[in-house]
């Protein structure tokens, strides 16, 4: 017990106390939780989880919750990102239907209805002027 003392009498020791069960833990597993969606339940779980351990089991319990969130918030976070582009995609393309109407030969006014396509890309004529 004495060689204990003894060992964290050294400001580099207890500072490396500090950082190893205090700080590192805390801060690796709210890099590791970014990792699921941010409506994922587990987010808050995985932190709550981390507070209710003992501060002496912290670093390894954060170590093995790296492999958890490689296997389990990884697939998930990058299927949902896929789906928000093809979300987006498939708003630009919607299409749109515009009012026309039209003067036929007798002198009548009709409405006909088109449906048009957004573009994706926007030209402009520069070389008319």
């Amino acid at each position: 017990m004495a060689e204990l003392i003894e060992a964290v009498a050294s400001w580099q020791t207890l500072l490396l106390v500090v950082g190893v069960f205090g700080f590192a833990p805390n801060f690796v597993l709210r890099l590791l939780v970014l990792v699921y969606p941010k409506d994922d339940p587990r987010r808050q779980e995985l932190i709550a989880e981390l507070k209710a351990m003992k501060w002496i089991e912290r670093p390894l319990w954060v170590g093995e919750q790296f492999g958890t969130v490689l296997t389990d918030g990884l697939p998930h976070r990058i299927s949902s990102s896929r789906q928000r582009r093809r979300d987006k995609k498939a708003q630009k393309s919607k299409s749109v239907t515009d009012r026309i109407y039209k003067v036929t030969d007798d002198g009548d006014v009709i409405e006909v209805l088109a449906e048009m396509r957004r573009p994706l890309i926007s030209y402009t004529n520069e070389s008319a002027s």
